[in-house]
């Protein structure tokens, strides 16, 4: 069963949030290159990521934000819970299927990066 997460208002004013925060030229069109390069440069100054662990993050996050709909030319803001609950419908039948999210990918790749001793949290 299928859920509209769009229905629920509280949910569409968290989502809209994210995107007001992402879009940092305040545009009204959150683009590729503002989520990527937001993410890069707060772990690049924080962590000192090796640029191997670097490309694979932004390869992933490239891969998420892509299957969210955002792309070069960019998603409306109007456009965007929609595109959230399609991708979240998505990510419910990976989940289903056995095969490891967009999401789990993208935050393997972050915490690999802030785990700086490696010693995989523990």
């Amino acid at each position: 069963m299928e859920v509209d997460l769009t229905k629920n208002e509280k949910w569409v004013k968290r989502v809209l949030s994210y995107f007001d925060h992402a879009d940092m030229d305040h545009n009204g069109v959150l683009q590729i290159d503002e989520v990527t390069a937001q993410s890069a440069d707060i772990l690049i100054s924080l962590c000192h990521p090796t640029k191997e662990e670097m490309e694979k993050y932004k390869n992933h996050l490239v891969n998420f934000y892509t299957a969210l709909g955002v792309s070069q030319q960019g998603i409306k803001r109007e456009e965007w819970p929609g595109a959230v609950n399609r991708f979240a419908q998505l990510e419910r039948q990976r989940l289903q299927r056995g095969e490891p999210t967009l999401h789990s990918k993208v935050s393997d790749a972050f915490f690999d990066i802030i785990d700086q001793n490696k010693d995989g949290g523990d």
